[in-house]
């Protein structure tokens, strides 16, 4: 990829006033290229980094020459990050977990740190607001009425399936009538006694969907959880939210920035064992949608740039 931008860069040598590029792809040559660059992270490349390569470790024998080849590349990757927020005019850190992370590690370029919330677009915003004025929040009485939870993600180790696996092994035996989606994961092998739980279905395993389905998930469900370690953001959050579930959530990705417009639905992982859930899906998103848009972000780097026509955007 850093190949390619530097070859489109050498065909068109053409002088940008923005150019904005996760750290990775950002060379000398794209620097040469901006009057203004911008490092924008859409996922904490380094965290990730690391996270994977624990992973690796703690696994067997057989992958003892993965772990080694990732060894080797892990340094080359890591610098290539480093670079990019070097030669970066300004760092736009995706979160407010991720300033803080920056700012701990990287203290000699805090004048140079902002920070950004994700956002879905604004097709899937409204979407997503039909959705939330439809949804009927059932049984918020009925001690014996089921709960529909949603989990969508990758099955990797810092999505923290361990801990969805474990709260659903807790909950399912607890709650009988309660049911759990997880979608998005892949081909995926339960534990043998949550297969049981998959051939009764009350697990149900969604491998992938195309994206027109995930309104369907959405309002087919009640509950959403969401059990990361390390995340960049996790839009899975917006469109849960957006949609009107209550979100069960680890202190992970955007889920700092959102509990300020969330705050009886955005909910620390996991619910207390006992707890009936229940959620009041009409409510009004004017003060987050001031904040979580792309045109929120497009401000500030006009902001930055001092010029209000800069946003004509290359592909």
């Amino acid at each position: 990829m850093r190949e390619k931008v530097n070859q489109y860069l050498a065909l068109s040598k053409e002088k940008y006033d923005v150019v904005d590029a996760p750290p990775s792809l950002i060379t000398i040559p794209l620097r040469q290229s901006a009057d203004l660059l911008l490092a924008r992270s859409v996922q904490p490349d380094i965290q990730y980094l690391l996270s994977h390569y624990r992973d690796l470790l703690k696994f067997n024998a057989k992958l003892l020459t993965h772990a080694a080849l990732h060894t080797v590349s892990l340094p080359e990757k890591i610098k290539d990050v480093i670079m990019g927020w070097y030669l970066a005019d300004n760092i736009f850190c995706l979160g407010s977990l991720e300033l803080k992370w920056m700012q701990t590690y990287f203290p000699f370029w805090n004048q140079k740190f902002k920070s950004y919330m994700n956002a879905l677009s604004k097709y899937d915003q409204q979407a997503l607001t039909e959705i939330r004025f439809q949804r009927q929040v059932a049984c918020e009485s009925d001690q014996n009425c089921g709960i529909s939870f949603l989990w969508i993600g990758r099955w990797v180790a810092h999505k923290g399936y361990q801990r969805l696996l474990q709260f659903i092994r807790q909950r399912a035996y607890n709650f009988p009538s309660d049911t759990f989606t997880i979608a998005g994961c892949g081909n995926i092998t339960l534990p043998p006694d949550l297969d049981q739980l998959r051939l009764r279905e009350q697990i149900k395993i969604i491998p992938q969907f195309e994206r027109e389905r995930l309104r369907s998930l959405l309002s087919d469900h009640q509950v959403g959880l969401f059990t990361s370690i390390v995340e960049g953001w996790g839009l899975s959050l917006n469109e849960m939210l957006e949609s009107g579930m209550p979100v069960y959530a680890t202190e992970a990705g955007g889920v700092p920035d959102l509990k300020a417009f969330f705050p009886e639905h955005l909910r620390p992982f996991p619910p207390a064992e006992s707890a009936r859930i229940n959620a009041t899906p009409n409510f009004n998103l004017g003060r987050y949608y001031d904040h979580s848009t792309w045109d929120a972000t497009a401000q500030l780097i006009e902001n930055l740039s001092g010029s209000p026509d800069i946003l004509v955007c290359k592909v």
